[in-house]
């Protein structure tokens, strides 16, 4: 029995690398998760397919040269985009625009060549914010009302703001100038937990 064996006739066999540590990123701006192959191949001809657990469910999927985006998480529609220009690289690498809290978490890098693929998992962290982000979330508030007491006026506000981590917080309050006129020289007492600034 003769077997003949063409060239280009077997899917090339590679690793794919992720970063060792976790990658950090901060709400709003964009982030690069990196993966490669190794050895360096060309992944052009590859389908390249980035998700979180499931991966009919993908982050981002290019498939027979382009980018596929049927099947595609509708939360990251629009935001992601396939390095191209650097897959005869063997780069992989994918760009996250305008990152949000529920970005958070572990990424799935899956390259496939035929009969043959490999992967590799990364994970992303957001970092926390403070001022130099300007972030600045608007909280819907209600049942507000105002009463008097001793001659002094007080005015109850409820909102509300769920956090992770409430110890690292510092919460500013803004009022517009109408009701600051009306509460010069009162105080702002924020629940347990926070600290005024």
């Amino acid at each position: 029995i003769l077997f003949y064996f063409f060239p280009g006739s077997f899917p090339a066999q590679f690793t794919v690398i992720g970063p060792r540590n976790p990658l950090t990123a901060v709400v709003g701006q964009d982030v690069v998760l990196s993966c490669h192959l190794s050895p360096r191949m060309s992944a052009t001809n590859m389908e390249v397919r980035w998700f979180r657990s499931e991966p009919l469910s993908f982050v981002h999927l290019y498939h027979g040269g382009k980018d596929q985006y049927e099947g595609q998480i509708p939360e990251y529609r629009g935001r992601t985009e396939l390095l191209k220009a650097e897959l005869t690289d063997g780069n992989v690498d994918l760009r996250i625009l305008n990152i949000r809290p529920s970005d958070e978490g572990q990424y799935h890098c899956l390259v496939e060549d035929g009969s043959f693929y490999d992967e590799t998992i990364l994970e992303l962290r957001l970092r926390g914010k403070d001022l130099s982000t300007n972030w600045a979330p608007q909280m819907p508030c209600s049942n507000s009302r105002m009463w008097g007491y001793g001659g002094a006026a007080f005015l109850l506000v409820h909102c509300c703001l769920f956090l992770r981590d409430v110890a690292k917080i510092r919460c500013t309050f803004f009022f517009p100038e109408t009701v600051i006129k009306m509460a010069r020289g009162s105080y702002v007492f924020p629940s347990p937990g926070f600290s005024r600034s």
